[in-house]
């Protein structure tokens, strides 16, 4: 993880102020979901195509039930892709 520490504090913190996620919840879906993707990619945070304000619009979806978690899941791998 110590490749992509670069930016993980500033993308958190700026999800936490874009969302009414719960932050453990937030530093959940980077940990185990984003960095993993960055990870496969050779990829710090601070290359991502996916925006602090992507992944909090994708985490409001989810906290409000309009999608699940597998979907969100999915609309986040496919963000990354694109």
């Amino acid at each position: 993880m110590k490749d992509n520490e670069d930016g993980l504090v500033q993308f958190f913190e700026t999800v936490i102020e874009q969302t009414q996620v719960n932050p453990t919840k937030v530093i959940g879906w980077i940990i185990n979901d984003l960095l993993a993707l960055l990870k496969q990619n050779n990829l710090r945070v601070n290359q991502s195509s996916i925006s602090p304000s992507a992944l909090s619009e994708l985490l409001n979806l989810l906290e409000t039930g309009f999608i699940s978690s597998s979907a969100a899941k999915q609309v986040g791998k496919h963000q990354f892709i694109f």
